[in-house]
């Protein structure tokens, strides 16, 4: 697993701008520890990721970046 400053580290690397990290203590209703794995998936259904965390950025940078207003501005399929 990634410490979230790794993933802040990534995601600045490929966007170009700075992700500041404010450490302070826990607000009311966080929760103490969140463990993402897809360890489970893999067990259960026999999935595997594809990327790393460095091409989902780079998906998901270049997608904000040709729809600035999110889905508003993608045509609706149906």
């Amino acid at each position: 697993a990634l410490p979230i400053w790794e993933v802040a580290e990534v995601c600045a690397e490929i966007t170009g701008r700075e992700i500041p990290i404010v450490i302070g203590p826990r607000r009311v209703g966080d929760v103490p520890t969140v463990i993402g794995t897809c360890g489970r998936a893999r067990e259960v259904l026999g999935w595997r990721p594809e990327r790393d965390l460095g091409t989902m950025v780079e998906d998901a940078w270049r997608w904000h970046q040709m729809h600035p207003d999110g889905f508003e501005d993608t045509p609706a399929k149906g």
